[in-house]
């Protein structure tokens, strides 16, 4: 998904991971978010799903807390609000 949104990625990343009916992230925990451009980006599809009320299925073989670490605590506070 990351490297779709990125210069020279997919031309309708947005179309297909914002306003699909049903996105599915396997294993959130896996993503290489290491830079605050792939934070803010995962935040956006998230956060724009969930205002929008569309669904999304994500799984992770981590607990919340851990996942706080991992990505940041606003992500998961909108996977706990609407995944």
């Amino acid at each position: 998904m990351l490297e779709d949104f990125r210069p020279g990625g997919l031309d309708l990343a947005d179309a297909v991971y914002l306003r699909s009916d049903l996105l599915i992230i396997d294993d959130i925990a896996m993503v290489k978010a290491n830079t605050e451009w792939a934070i803010e980006q995962i935040y956006r599809v998230i956060d724009d799903r969930r205002r929008n009320g569309r669904a999304t299925i994500i799984t992770s073989n981590e607990q919340p807390a851990q996942l706080k670490t991992l990505l940041n605590e606003q992500i998961v506070s909108r996977i706990g609000q609407s995944c």
